[in-house]
């Protein structure tokens, strides 16, 4: 990844977000109290409009943003926004509009609300501790309550919580990066008309299947790994990894030079080398190559979850290289290598 940055002309690293100072706060008090999301909404875009100037001004962009609203009779609402790359004003004010929209229409409280780079979110009675959520629901004993607020938002405020420093990125031959902030901005408005987790971006994860290695990560969301992501998946195939997944198992046969079927024995040898690749409604097309079979025996101490299969690589006479699997006998192309 570092040396895909520098072919690219970025920096060696993305820059390091920092703790934001405490002055970076900005609120808005909301007299008389409104009780319409879109109104609270025009209201948190000249609010954003206003930290959005205060960061430029010091070359900063916010990565990590908690938005708080409270009503007159004390009610409050916090959530933590998380987007890689920093949040521009119209960004914020989306944030804001979900974030509200939730609270104002009686959709949030029992559980942790969750979007693009949230954290979960709190609806806190009068004489209850507001609280600020991690990422992972509610800390143990945290008490919660649902339903709508009984007055009107009469407070909103933004508050930094990590920011990074910006300058003018050029691109390995000198010009700016526009087409990214293009796309960026192109995509909020997608997320303002269909939702906060309307666009996602896929993730290289752990596991043994071909699609069960790819997750779906909402817009702005941290793509770290999990945890189980980093475990060692006996079973998994080698790199690098189909381009093309099928969205169903596509039925193939697979023969060896006599046209006997190639199978696979108990011990996870190929009964002979395969010659011809026949995949459902297309023609048979001949086997240039071929690598494998890698075993996968999955959740061999569960009879009602034991799975176990064969995977090999095939390379055919037209330029195609395919992954199959055979298991309970038959063989299926699970993917394509591009």
């Amino acid at each position: 990844r570092c040396r895909h940055r520098l072919a690219r002309g970025l920096a060696e690293r993305p820059p390091a977000g920092r703790e934001a100072p405490p002055d970076l706060a900005v609120q808005t008090v909301l007299d008389p109290p409104v009780e319409r999301v879109d109104a609270a909404t025009f209201a948190a875009k000249a609010l954003a409009d206003r930290l959005a100037a205060m960061l430029a001004g010091r070359a900063l962009a916010v990565t990590r943003v908690r938005v708080e609203a409270a009503t007159e009779h004390g009610e409050e609402l916090a959530r933590v926004w998380r987007h890689d790359d920093g949040f521009t004003a119209v960004a914020l004010a989306e944030r804001v509009r979900w974030q509200l929209d939730g609270w104002l229409s009686g959709t949030v409280g029992s559980s942790p609300a969750t979007g693009p780079g949230g954290s979960g979110s709190n609806l806190v009675r009068p004489g209850v501790t507001p609280h600020q959520t991690s990422g992972h629901g509610a800390t143990p004993g945290q008490k919660r309550t649902s339903g709508r607020p009984t007055a009107g938002v009469s407070l909103l405020r933004l508050v930094p919580v990590e920011v990074v420093g910006i300058g003018r990125q050029l691109g390995l031959w000198g010009e700016d990066n526009g087409g990214q902030e293009r796309v960026e901005r192109a995509v909020d408005r997608v997320l303002g008309l269909l939702g906060p987790t309307a666009v996602v971006t896929a993730v290289l994860a752990g596991g043994r299947d071909v699609a069960g290695r790819v997750r779906a990560v909402p817009w702005g969301e941290p793509r770290a790994p999990d945890p189980l992501d980093l475990l060692p998946w006996p079973g998994r195939l080698p790199v690098p990894s189909p381009g093309t997944v099928a969205p169903a198992p596509i039925p193939a046969e697979l023969t060896a030079v006599d046209g006997a079927p190639v199978e696979v024995t108990g011990r996870f040898v190929a009964s002979s080398a395969p010659t011809r690749l026949r995949l459902a409604g297309r023609p048979a097309v001949e086997v240039v190559a071929w690598a494998g079979p890698w075993p996968v025996d999955a959740r061999w101490w569960d009879p009602g979850s034991h799975r176990r299969q064969a995977r090999v690589q095939v390379v055919t006479a037209d330029e195609r290289a395919h992954l199959l699997v055979l298991e309970s006998g038959r063989w299926q192309l699970e993917a394509t290598y591009d």
